[in-house]
């Protein structure tokens, strides 16, 4: 009989001549154990990872079903404000968040109850601050902004569609 080498786990191939049947049956036996362990382990990672897909897919349609109460109000907002101001940065009551477009913006407005919004007008270059409040009635996220006609016009368009909703 033959020893069967191992090396890192795996049988390898003894430097010998086969001319023994036998011995070539059962060198053949133990490599075919070997990979059906070897199969099993590889169908049960599959299954797992065909699981783990499954999961995060199922994890992800739950939290799109879970969305932000005022997310569509807050990008509303953003969006109209977009068109006339670049965004500066969201103070959350701990820290200022630098922020540059509608999503970043949205994200850490959305992250707590209460925040300022600055902004400043595309063409004047004049910084604008607008407190957000989340928890208000539709329509009256902004509380209080600073006195500026184009900031009149857009919460005012803003309250009107939102009002109610």
């Amino acid at each position: 009989m033959i020893k069967v080498k191992w090396n890192r786990g795996y049988p390898t191939y003894p430097s010998k001549d086969w001319t023994n049947a036998n011995e070539l049956a059962g060198y053949i036996g133990a490599l075919e154990s070997h990979l059906h362990a070897a199969c099993c382990t590889l169908v049960d990672i599959q299954a797992k990872l065909k699981f783990s897909i499954q999961h995060d897919e199922e994890e992800g349609a739950k939290k799109e079903e879970r969305k932000h109460p005022y997310k569509a109000e807050v990008m509303s907002l953003l969006h109209r404000l977009d068109a006339e101001y670049n965004f500066n940065s969201v103070f959350d009551g701990e820290e200022d968040i630098t922020v540059t477009n509608v999503a970043e913006a949205a994200e850490a407005i959305l992250s707590v109850d209460e925040a300022r919004l600055y902004v400043n007008d595309k063409t004047t270059e004049k910084h604008e601050v607008l407190f957000i409040v989340l928890g208000n009635e539709s329509g009256v996220a902004v509380c209080d902004y600073s006195s500026c006609p184009i900031l009149d016009v857009i919460t005012e368009q803003h309250y009107d569609e939102w009002e109610g909703k």
